[in-house]
């Protein structure tokens, strides 16, 4: 392009297209083409997928013009469905067209027969068009994992996995299935330190027990580093088992001291009895010779009868207080004896106990590590999972439908919108983002 003076001087060419369009008329610029445009991306219905019957599979036969003969039948266990008009026919595996056709075509090859108005009783052919057979109750489908309501579900044609999970209660709001991992975090944290808290009195009471057995008036030195507790709290566990030593001590000392006491005493009275029955036997022995000397005199006539009757009752009295204290002697010896025994059972009895009941100690305080451990596990987890709930922004969805055939399953990585079958398990889990990119990274 070019300037002259004033005037602009245009290039032959597009003078030339100006004139042509200036030429043409409005109805040859309507009739012109315009310009090829890509057609929009249309939405694909999707295509149904063909479904055979399968065990669990409710057909339905009716017949046009006889209500009353209208039957329905399950698929047995051996593939075989049973209706009257048709016999047992095998179906398993066949698309419902496929069946329709050979149950219509048992149908129709025997006559029917039929009652009359006027009463008279005759056979009618049916037409293949009278016989219809339909799937009146498909195999349940059902939906587990993170819903709200897993379950079995009635299925509907046409059902996808989006539908599935409205109605088992859509995702599961809270996921991991948890209430509120908020919650829950503070309930484990009370109920760890709690069994803590247990662990640390078992503890102790082993120390006390220990120091009881071995007789020590103190309890030895707790391992305590691994204890999440207030200082001042065990500290405070640890002076009451040590008041519950002393008590203990005390009471088995007092106990000890009244056995022993006893044992005493009954060895004072045996061993004062025994000196009586002594002294007891040289009286009786001196009245004894005293009545044979004056029994001997009697003979004589130098001693009267009257003093023979006399010494003869001093003789049995002695003899009889002998024998009274030879009774007490024994029964003091066997009251000595039980007291011993008393003492020495008294002592094993206590030590048993204290054994045993170490070692119950000992197995609750197992338990109680067990239970600290998995405790400790779940607030692990429960913290985990509140944090990653403040963080993050979502969960993914993970969908896996389980699918069994006639000859195979099927695990099929699916989406909200799959297409579902009778019979068919949809799981769904829920995972957030940052355990979604963990397993991409292993």
């Amino acid at each position: 392009m070019a300037l002259q003076g004033d005037v602009i001087l245009l290039p032959k060419i597009f003078l030339s297209a100006v004139s042509l369009v200036l030429a043409m008329s409005p109805q040859a610029m309507a009739q012109a083409p315009l310009p090829a445009q890509k057609p929009a991306a249309s939405l694909l219905a999707a295509t149904p997928v063909q479904y055979n019957l399968n065990v669990g599979d409710v057909l339905e036969l009716s017949v046009r013009g006889f209500p009353e003969l209208r039957q329905k039948a399950i698929v047995e266990m051996d593939g075989e469905v049973a209706l009257p008009l048709a016999g047992r026919v095998r179906v398993i595996g066949m698309p419902i067209a496929d069946a329709k056709a050979i149950i219509r075509d048992l149908v129709i090859s025997r006559p029917l027969q039929q009652r009359f108005p006027d009463g008279r009783e005759g056979y009618v052919a049916l037409a293949a068009d009278d016989v219809n057979v339909t799937i009146a109750e498909f195999r349940p489908v059902y939906v587990s994992g993170d819903v709200g309501r897993p379950g079995e579900l009635i299925y509907r044609p046409g059902m996808s996995v989006r539908q599935a999970v409205a109605l088992a209660g859509g995702f599961d709001i809270m996921r991991y299935r948890l209430v509120n991992p908020f919650t829950e975090s503070a309930d484990f944290k009370g109920l760890y330190e709690s069994l803590w808290a247990e662990a640390t009195r078992v503890r102790a009471r082993l120390a006390r027990l220990d120091a009881e057995i071995e007789g020590k008036a103190q309890i030895g030195a707790i391992d305590t580093k691994d204890i999440p507790l207030q200082r001042d709290y065990i500290d405070g566990i640890v002076r009451a088992e040590t008041e519950t030593l002393r008590r203990r001590q005390d009471d088995y000392q007092k106990e000890q001291k009244h056995i022993l006491a006893l044992v005493k005493q009954y060895k004072d009275k045996v061993r004062t009895l025994t000196q009586l029955t002594s002294a007891e036997e040289e009286g009786s022995q001196a009245d004894t010779k005293e009545y044979e000397q004056m029994l001997e005199f009697n003979k004589r006539g130098t001693v009267p009868l009257s003093r023979l009757m006399e010494i003869r009752r001093i003789q049995l009295t002695s003899s009889t207080r002998l024998l009274q204290t030879k009774v007490q002697l024994d029964q003091a010896v066997r009251d000595l004896s039980d007291a011993e025994r008393n003492l020495d059972r008294f002592d094993n009895n206590y030590r048993l106990a204290l054994v045993n009941e170490r070692q119950d100690q000992v197995v609750g305080y197992g338990s109680l590590q067990a239970r600290i451990a998995a405790n400790a596990d779940k607030l692990e987890h429960t913290s985990l999972l509140k944090s990653r709930l403040v963080r993050g922004p979502g969960a993914k969805v993970k969908i896996t439908i389980f699918r069994s055939l006639i000859d195979q399953k099927q695990e099929i990585a699916g989406n909200e919108d799959s297409a579902l079958l009778p019979g068919d398990t949809v799981e769904i889990s829920l995972q957030n983002e940052y355990d979604v990119e963990a397993g991409r990274s292993k």
